[in-house]
């Protein structure tokens, strides 16, 4: 007699409303974490304390409105939260309208004291693509900056200085940096066909610049004393270049001053496809505490 199983019927509905948490991150001092929970398209902050881990929700946004919640960052304390809501611009530069609102929705920074009070806003976003809300907290748990509308801009936690955009540069300014000091930040100034790491200091809104040249430089990341930028460089794109055949993607790792701009290389790829760049090489750079450089490499196919 053959056996059937029959599995259990749902709906479409029960699949797309069923609760979903991501985006978990942590804040570096003290014992506290936080996540972003979407509970039937109704998308919420949520945080929890060591040692029970008891989650409670701290944003209160009711129904599905369609905007996202992305870029959550914990102060190094822990007493303050940032984060974008709102979609990715489109070509026309505005974000989704799901619910067609009277007044468009736009992607934003917003901050929250997590001992109480209503979220504040700081400032517009309106970034392309998906994952590129970029918001970076001092290590002191004073000061947020971001990228957004081609600039770096920054603000202070308690809302009692206002908003101000950081730099006027050329081109669009990108990937801010606190160094561990909190006294500089280091960001990408890209131009298209080249780019640099700039490094800006707020007591004297002096800009240095780290071995310039026509490369594409990006990824900059500090060493634990304040001194010193590392970031990868790639060649100056060029225009034009044929699609087919595909052709290696040389990189190489630099360090520079951050006080003169001086720098030399530290590392550099192969010429075959192999070695190119790879898939989570800016992820995977880092400085460890005792000052040596994590990186990630596809040279001689071992891991450097």
């Amino acid at each position: 007699m053959p056996v059937c199983c029959f599995a259990e019927a749902f709906t479409i509905e029960q699949v797309l409303s069923a609760p979903f948490p991501s985006a978990l991150t942590t804040a570096a001092h003290a014992p506290r974490v936080a996540w972003i929970f979407d509970h039937k398209g109704e998308r919420n902050i949520w945080v929890a304390d060591a040692p029970d881990f008891v989650p409670r929700q701290v944003t209160r946004y009711a129904g599905d409105e369609g905007q996202q919640i992305a870029g959550v960052r914990l102060s190094p304390d822990g007493k303050t939260i940032v984060y974008a809501r709102g979609t990715e611009v489109n070509k026309e530069g505005t974000s989704a309208n799901p619910l067609s609102l009277a007044k468009m929705p736009k992607q934003q920074a917003w901050a929250l004291n997590l001992g109480g009070g209503e979220p504040r806003l700081l400032g517009d976003i309106g970034c392309s693509e998906e994952g590129c809300e970029d918001l970076q907290i001092s290590a002191d748990s004073k000061t947020v900056v971001w990228p957004a509308k081609k600039h770096i801009w920054i603000a202070s936690l308690d809302g009692k200085k206002k908003t101000e955009q950081l730099e006027e540069l050329l081109g669009e300014s990108d990937t801010p940096r606190w160094s561990p000091d909190g006294k500089r930040i280091a960001f990408r100034s890209n131009r298209k066909d080249h780019s640099f790491i700039a490094v800006f200091e707020l007591a004297t809104k002096k800009i240095t610049y780290l071995a310039p040249g026509t490369s594409r430089d990006a990824g900059p990341q500090w060493s634990p004393d304040s001194k010193r930028v590392v970031f990868i460089r790639q060649p100056g794109a060029e225009l034009k270049r044929p699609l087919i055949p595909e052709f290696p993607r040389p990189w190489s790792l630099w360090i520079a001053d951050a006080q003169t701009g001086e720098g030399h290389e530290l590392f550099r790829s192969g010429k075959a496809m192999e070695d190119s760049l790879p898939l989570f090489a800016f992820e995977s750079l880092k400085f460890t505490d005792n000052g040596r450089i994590i990186f990630a490499s596809e040279k001689d196919w071992r891991r450097s």
